[in-house]
């Protein structure tokens, strides 16, 4: 339940601050939680009050941020290999961070669009995996190192 919470959470709160931060560069003067523009922005400007859009937007955010804390758990499990756990992560995050991204409104509902999404998602991704991969690297060089003073060192 705290993953929940916390996952909740971390994702309003990055949420908030990206819509505002896209809406001081892009909407001149104005506020939209979502792009009004975008084919998932457009209905929700046709249907809902901009009180509305926002309550929908924070769940969306929030969802999304539950969504990562749990993607997180997959690297948990040291039951396969790092490449197949990240195979795991990267598919199911993509298929469920997918349609999350089109109810926010990110962008429109067009096949350019999500080739261009995937293309995105997966550049970003493999980004981060590739960081994360050299710092991992770097701790265990760094462990390896210990390890190797401790067994050289001559006992007294």
């Amino acid at each position: 339940m705290k993953t929940i919470k916390n996952g909740f959470c971390i994702g309003v709160t990055i949420g908030v601050l990206i819509s505002i931060f896209i809406s001081m560069i892009f909407s001149h003067h104005e506020y939209h939680p979502t792009n009004p523009i975008s084919t998932i922005g457009e209905w929700y400007y046709q249907n809902f009050t901009e009180a509305q859009i926002m309550l929908i937007m924070m769940i969306l955010w929030g969802i999304i941020g539950i969504l990562f804390q749990w993607g997180a758990k997959i690297f948990e499990y040291e039951d396969t290999s790092l490449t197949k756990r990240t195979l795991r992560h990267f598919s199911f995050m993509f298929l469920l961070f997918l349609p999350l991204a089109c109810l926010a409104g990110w962008f429109p509902l067009k096949i350019t669009a999500f080739v261009f999404f995937a293309i995105i998602y997966s550049f970003i991704y493999f980004i981060i995996w590739g960081i994360n991969y050299l710092i991992t690297k770097k701790e265990i060089q760094q462990i390896n190192q210990s390890l190797q003073q401790r067994t050289h060192t001559p006992k007294k």
